[in-house]
């Protein structure tokens, strides 16, 4: 409960962030579609794992086709994601590439990496 707890925390300041810095650069509309975007495609991703799990507890317990292809469509589903956002904001991006490529580093990737590294121990 604590680690689900803390990890909706985690999201939560992280979206609050993100709207926080719309409002500096004055692009909020903007900005709100991509989190939208980005909720959407993390949210179609989530029911990839549920069905997943699903299949992995009851049908074919302990498959490793279906662990590896679950793996796959989720990845695909997120590469698909970020493809789109980036494709239809190219334009905005472009104009605020730095702010995009820090967005990317500080609040996508490090977060990710302290995570695993925290499983590690």
């Amino acid at each position: 409960m604590l680690i689900t707890g803390l990890l909706f925390l985690f999201l939560f300041a992280k979206i609050i962030m993100q709207l926080g810095s719309s409002a500096i650069f004055n692009s909020q509309s903007i900005i709100t579609d991509i989190i939208f975007k980005k909720i959407s495609y993390l949210n179609y991703s989530g029911l990839v794992m549920f069905l997943v799990n699903l299949l992995l507890c009851y049908v074919f317990i302990d498959s490793k086709t279906i662990y590896s292809i679950g793996i796959a469509l989720i990845l695909l589903i997120l590469t698909i994601g970020w493809i789109t956002i980036i494709k239809t904001h190219l334009k905005f991006l472009t104009s605020y590439f730095f702010y995009f490529i820090l967005y990317l580093c500080a609040l996508e990737i490090a977060p990710l990496i302290i995570i695993v590294n925290t499983l590690k121990v």
